[in-house]
């Protein structure tokens, strides 16, 4: 009965998070948080010039979620824990960015180095951005 209990409690917990971060909204994150280094929408030609001219500070939110969606592949045929797992990593590695848990591209890295930890962002606002960052590139390519 207590392993009912406990299964219930966390199911509805994990309900409440989701529906705190639905009243999230992602955007709004990334316009306050992450958009001073990450530019959201750009072409590969842009990105080159800009990173030519010293411009970039960080890769492009579209490479990133389209490099993640590319790199972290669960072997099922479900969308929903491909995303699960897609959050999950976002979600931490927005809490604790380290060289060894990164998934950035080499030349990303020397580039931009890692982004410092964002421990400004509650539980909800990392939720709602990594799902923002995971939903507003759906089947839009970096090109």
């Amino acid at each position: 009965m207590k392993k009912i209990a406990l299964l219930a409690l966390l199911s509805f917990s994990t309900l409440l998070s989701a529906q705190e971060a639905e009243e999230i909204d992602g955007y709004d994150i990334y316009n306050r948080d992450c958009k001073s280094c990450h530019v959201e929408m750009i072409s590969v030609s842009d990105t080159m010039k800009q990173l030519k001219s010293g411009k970039l500070k960080a890769p492009p939110m579209i490479e990133v979620s389209n490099h993640l969606k590319r790199t972290i592949v669960v072997n099922l045929d479900n969308e929903e824990a491909q995303n699960f797992v897609l959050i999950s990593f976002i979600k931490e590695y927005l809490k604790k960015p380290d060289v060894f848990y990164s998934l950035c591209k080499p030349h990303a890295k020397e580039k931009f180095g890692i982004m410092p930890p964002q421990t400004q962002l509650t539980e909800e606002e990392s939720q709602a951005v990594a799902e923002w960052i995971i939903d507003r590139y759906e089947d839009v390519e970096f090109k």
